[in-house]
């Protein structure tokens, strides 16, 4: 489905119905980020108390991806707001310094870690990186353990600082409990009281562990977080990307940006108070889901480079179906159906980066065999990006960019085949004129249409070699 088809098909919810206000506000619209932001917001609004059908905790990782100046910004900076009304703005985070810090930071608020993070592939690359430092291999481990587990694993030392600091919050706000102003008073008997919870949380095992994470990064720097390492570590299975078309959305000249309606941070704050029915499939909604179940379960082993993605899709679908179903608690076949999409269009895009991650041998070098090929799948990963039919030019652009796919392109054209040898090699081949200005990457593409891989408008000028689609 494309974005569009995605929003009008969008069930009614809370989740449509902040996308909708999301999009209101802004300058330039991006429904598909839109879409991965509301479900990311609710999910955490709802996560520590609210489960799946099937016991998962809905709050999610997700990863937003646009261009630069794009409208990325506003849905960010929305769902930031929405979350700062919510939790307060202290609960709400920016960055990760330390898988330290993480702990820290969940032990503060009793298992609760929310970050909301701009150009967040700083963050992964660093992580996923063969020489990364060892305080960013712990984030990384952090990242994991808590994106799945329900608990924080302390060693005795870290146990006993956390209580001890607590200990220490709760005496000196017990010596506020006693002020004469009521709002000293008040304000001592919160930090009073956190401070106890706090300390019996991590008594108890330090459970209910919740992680929700937005963050949003440019389609260029996609390979940095979507990359045959970060499939290797799972990374990558447990994140929702929203990628938008590589076009950048016209400017709503009329539009003043503004923050959340009233309604939506009212109705955030009472799903934060529990107030919503249990989660429960209907008939035809539990048969959808067995369904994603089963035909994911057959495929599992037949791509493995899609494993960590293919291998947790259930998760995320059933996660996103119950975001869409929270006011009635019935999760519809519809509703299942619409993850299921939502997902799919993610995870095209992420199958086409891979197969270009996959070219490159451990050292980062291209086997000259396969050297076409590479180009070839940077072609198709760019087209998956885009939004209907785009220029042969702009995605060569793309795609050439990196400078050891140039050097490859240098390479070919120094050896480039005669008018006459092109002639056998397409089914549809370049005119003599043409030909004397084709490159590889021209050259690719009328291969791959040939083969019906994409597909291929001419030019109706005559200038230029036309326009290109994904099939």
């Amino acid at each position: 489905m494309t974005e569009t088809e995605l929003l009008k098909t969008m069930p009614d919810g809370i989740v449509r119905r902040m996308v909708l206000d999301m999009l209101a506000g802004a300058p330039r619209r991006q429904p598909m980020l839109s879409m991965g932001a509301a479900l990311s917001t609710v999910g955490t609004l709802v996560a520590g108390w609210l489960r799946t059908p099937r016991g998962l905790n809905p709050s999610m990782i997700v990863v937003m991806v646009a261009d630069t100046a794009a409208g990325k910004g506003h849905p960010l900076g929305y769902s930031k707001a929405v979350l700062k009304h919510a939790f307060g703005g202290s609960s709400v985070h920016g960055r990760i310094r330390s898988g330290m810090e993480m702990l820290r930071t969940a032990v503060k608020n009793k298992g609760r870690l929310i970050y909301v993070y701009d150009e967040c592939q700083t963050l992964f690359s660093t992580i996923g990186a063969a020489k990364a430092e060892a305080y960013q291999s712990e984030i990384g481990r952090q990242l994991l353990i808590l994106s799945t587990s329900d608990s924080i694993d302390l060693s005795d030392d870290d146990r006993d600082e956390a209580i001890t600091k607590l200990a220490k919050l709760s005496a000196k706000a017990k010596k506020g409990l006693d002020a004469s102003d009521e709002r000293e008073r008040l304000d001592a008997e919160i930090e009073h009281s956190n401070a106890l919870e706090g300390i019996d949380w991590i008594k108890n095992g330090c459970e209910g562990v919740t992680l929700s994470f937005l963050g949003c990064t440019q389609h260029d720097n996609a390979s940095t977080i979507v990359n045959d390492s970060s499939m290797k570590s799972g990374q990558v299975g447990r994140i929702v990307f929203a990628f938008s078309p590589k076009k950048t959305p016209e400017l709503c000249s009329s539009i003043v940006v503004r923050e959340p309606n009233t309604d939506i941070l009212q109705k955030a704050t009472s799903i934060k108070l529990n107030d919503l029915p249990p989660l429960r499939y209907s008939h035809d909604g539990e048969k959808a889901i067995r369904e994603v179940i089963s035909h994911y379960d057959k495929i599992i082993d037949d791509v493995p480079i899609m494993k960590a993605v293919n291998g947790r899709m259930f998760e995320n679908v059933e996660k996103i179906a119950s975001l869409l179903s929270l006011d009635t608690g019935v999760i519809e076949a519809s509703a299942v159906e619409w993850a299921h999409s939502y997902l799919k269009n993610g995870s095209e895009v992420i199958a086409a980066e891979l197969m270009v991650s996959e070219i490159y041998e451990g050292d980062g070098k291209v086997d000259p065999l396969e050297e076409n090929d590479l180009i070839a799948r940077r072609i198709n990963a760019e087209l998956k990006k885009s939004s209907g039919f785009s220029p042969v030019s702009k995605v060569l652009q793309s795609v050439l960019r990196p400078k050891d796919v140039r050097l490859i392109a240098k390479r070919w054209e120094k050896k480039k085949p005669t008018f006459e040898a092109q002639n056998e090699m397409l089914k549809t081949p370049f005119n003599r004129g043409e030909w004397s200005s084709v490159g590889l990457g021209e050259f690719l593409i009328r291969a791959m249409f040939d083969r019906g891989l994409i597909k291929w408008n001419p030019s109706t000028t005559g200038r230029g070699f036309g326009r290109v689609s994904g099939v």
